[in-house]
């Protein structure tokens, strides 16, 4: 496996998805979503820990609040409810509020460990500072040519 970075997940996996929301997202997204849900929860103990997702707005921002609630398919729930939740929430500016349960932290760290120890594991060699510059098809196989090293055919 071949990372352009210096490190392994250093952008967006790594760093920032860390949210699984199962029924986010364009249809195959969804799909995805959805299919890794059992992995996600039960394999090597579980990579998934509750959170909760809630949507806060003021009175003036009725509009935006519903579309953005619906499209992340929150339940209204009351002010009070919703300070109940999280006590710092500023009641006097607080107009709307909308929740869902089953919003999940994925502990990201975690999952690319357990991915890395199985890929190792089934013989995967992982290169970092390794981008791809050129790629040539020779004899029914890849060469990969980086800034460092070609890669012989691999497959």
């Amino acid at each position: 496996m071949l990372e352009a970075e210096e490190q392994l997940a250093y952008h967006a996996s790594g760093r920032s998805a860390a949210v699984f929301i199962k029924d986010y997202g364009n249809p195959t997204i969804r799909a995805l979503n959805i299919a890794s849900l059992p992995y996600l929860r039960a394999e090597n103990g579980g990579f998934l820990s509750p959170r909760g997702m809630m949507l806060l707005a003021k009175s003036d921002e009725r509009a935006a609040f519903s579309d953005e609630a619906a499209e992340f398919a929150l339940q209204p729930i009351s002010v009070s409810e919703a300070i109940e939740k999280v006590p710092l929430i500023n009641q006097r500016t607080l107009g709307y509020a909308a929740y869902r349960s089953d919003v999940y932290d994925i502990d990201t760290d975690k999952l690319l460990q357990d991915f890395l120890r199985k890929a190792r594991n089934q013989g995967a060699k992982i290169h970092v500072y390794q981008s791809v510059k050129a790629l040539n098809f020779c004899g029914g196989k890849w060469q990969v040519k980086t800034q460092k090293t070609i890669f012989k055919p691999i497959f």
